[in-house]
């Protein structure tokens, strides 16, 4: 009884790579084959994606592919291939010059910064977020740790973002701590607002391909 039990154990479906396969599987559908974005979000039965995408959506699907990866989803092939393609994107889009940090929003066909917002045609002040910057930031060490071959491209990238441009060293905690990161930063004036949010007070600054 001992031995069938076990028997039956090893032969039932782990519901958690059940999980993680239908998991990567909505991010296949969410990603644009021609760029390598990932969409933001994508309907139930997979037919329809966002047209934006965002720092934290492309950190996502790099690491997803890595896990993808070692859990034996996808071959090892795949997943370079995979990562390469939006890396060579990302190196091509339009960023803050002097902190190297990525805008909130791109269209994921394009790669161009999202200005308009798709879903109601409303107008989009670029914003440069410390958090959705983090998150590409975190998995781009993910890559570099665990795609040797892609080791450098990850670098490259990683080498350009100053997180100290979100530093604001007059800001002060509710508990006295002197000098916190910002939420982020306009480079550009928006709407109603008196100055654009830049780092460190530095004045507003252009922006570039790398």
């Amino acid at each position: 009884m001992v031995l069938l039990a076990c028997m039956s154990a090893a032969t039932r479906p782990d519901p958690l790579r059940g999980y993680a396969r239908d998991t990567w599987r909505s991010l296949v559908a969410m990603t644009d084959p021609a760029t390598g974005l990932v969409a933001d979000n994508l309907s139930g039965d997979l037919s329809t994606k966002s047209t934006y995408t965002s720092p934290t959506n492309i950190g996502g699907y790099l690491w997803s592919a890595v896990v993808a990866r070692e859990l034996g989803i996808i071959s090892s092939r795949e997943a370079t291939a995979r990562i390469n393609q939006t890396l060579t994107t990302l190196s091509t889009l339009q960023h803050h010059e002097i902190s190297g940090m990525f805008y909130n929003w791109y269209d994921p066909h394009t790669g161009a910064v999202v200005t308009t917002w798709p879903e109601d045609g409303s107008t989009v002040t670029p914003f440069l977020s410390s958090v959705d910057n983090g998150w590409l930031a975190a998995a781009l060490h993910v890559v570099a740790g665990a795609v040797p071959s892609l080791k450098p491209q990850a670098t490259r990238i990683l080498s350009t973002m100053n997180f100290g441009f979100f530093f604001n060293p007059a800001a002060t905690s509710p508990i006295g701590t002197r000098g916190l990161i910002r939420g982020g930063f306009w480079d550009t004036r928006p709407p109603a607002a008196r100055s654009p949010r830049t780092g460190c007070g530095s004045p507003a600054t252009t922006t570039t391909s790398r």
